[in-house]
């Protein structure tokens, strides 16, 4: 095999390499688009109201990217009455990592509980999520509960950058 042959037979594999990757990258967001819409068309039949402007995922080649403007959750969850109403949330999921996902959200956060209002002031990132069954644990993932959250742990649970205002 020449030089030139295998210098060809490398950039070959180059492109073969990196558009395998693209099909896979725009196959992925694909995907997390549906799953989104479906997680919020089975949340809305479950009786809860869900709503949020969803961006398009971007940010190819690097990690897939959402933007969630006014976002609004609210319902009964367990027997329990909640409104929440938030900042804008940039959502991230690595392409090497699509169990982990980071929810920014700073901004003004409201949380209305038949106790009393929340109202909580977020700056950086607010959430770390590994995945849907420990999203809801702080003890675990350090993260605020989702309603209807089974973990003895689970508490409403500030952590930094969150403060009360």
């Amino acid at each position: 095999m020449t030089h030139r042959t295998k210098i060809l037979a490398a950039i070959a594999v180059l492109i073969v390499l990196i558009g395998g990757y693209a099909v896979y990258w725009f196959t992925v967001a694909a995907q997390l688009e549906k799953g989104i819409d479906d997680w919020a068309a089975a949340q809305r039949q479950a009786g809860l109201t869900v709503a949020f402007e969803r961006t398009p995922v971007r940010g190819f080649p690097f990690d897939f990217q959402a933007t969630f403007r006014a976002p609004h959750i609210a319902g009964v969850v367990s027997g329990q009455a909640f409104d929440w109403q938030g900042a804008d949330i940039q959502a991230k999921v690595s392409p090497f990592d699509l169990h982990a996902m980071t929810l920014d959200g700073p901004g003004r956060h409201a949380l209305d509980l038949p106790s009393g209002p929340i109202a909580l002031e977020a700056g950086g990132s607010a959430f770390n999520c590994a995945s849907a069954a420990t999203a809801c644990c702080p003890a675990h993932r350090r993260t605020f509960p989702m309603p209807g959250c089974s973990c003895p742990a689970a508490r409403i649970s500030p952590h930094p950058p969150l403060r009360y205002p």
